[in-house]
């Protein structure tokens, strides 16, 4: 009914999770008052086990199919009902902090700071490449056209400024249209 083996039942039992006040009856021809024995394990079992991989079968929430006695639940205590929440709310913190740490770890996740500053790093060597260049550009110029190469150079220092403010102010705007957060879209259900 709980989807546990009756070896694992008996086990409960003998470590003193299932008490005998819900047994009926004594030895091996004992009964289980089943909403009792739920209640008594919701109780007794800890969390972490009860949802980690061995325990996910294990179903103490549902009512069983046909209970064979009627006997009441006994209301659970409050500071351990409390106590039982607080530490389920860890474990699942702690099993979305794994998940992750391993998206991260395998290349899924990064920090946005982390990507703003390496792209921001890109950037800049890229500009930094490019302004280094306009000194040969200008002597190639300057050769093919005969001009002076420096007024060659004024001229491609005042454009490229004016391209750079141009290109930093389109990517400020862009940046402020673009969503602070993305949905991870590799854990998102295939579309058909």
């Amino acid at each position: 009914m709980i989807g546990v083996s009756a070896g694992r039942v008996s086990q409960y039992i003998s470590e003193g999770k299932i008490t005998p006040a819900a047994l009926v009856g004594e030895g091996p021809r004992a009964k289980i008052n089943v909403r009792l024995a739920q209640s008594q394990l919701r109780g007794r079992l800890d969390p972490s086990q009860r949802f980690g991989m061995n325990g996910l079968g294990t179903s103490l929430d549902a009512p069983p199919a046909q209970p064979p006695f009627a006997a009441p639940t006994p209301a659970g205590d409050s500071i351990d009902e409390q106590i039982r929440a607080q530490r389920l709310r860890q474990e699942q913190m702690k099993s979305r902090r794994m998940a992750e740490e391993e998206a991260s770890r395998t290349g899924r996740f990064m920090l946005t700071s982390a990507a703003e500053e390496q792209m921001a790093k890109v950037a800049g060597a890229m500009m930094s490449a490019f302004e280094g260049a306009l000194p040969d550009f200008a002597g190639a110029l300057a050769a093919e056209f005969g001009v002076a190469q420096r007024d060659i150079m004024h001229v491609l220092k005042v454009s490229f400024r004016s391209f750079r403010e141009r290109a930093s102010r389109q990517s400020a705007e862009a940046a402020a249209e673009m969503p602070e957060t993305v949905p991870d879209e590799s854990t998102a259900p295939e579309s058909p």
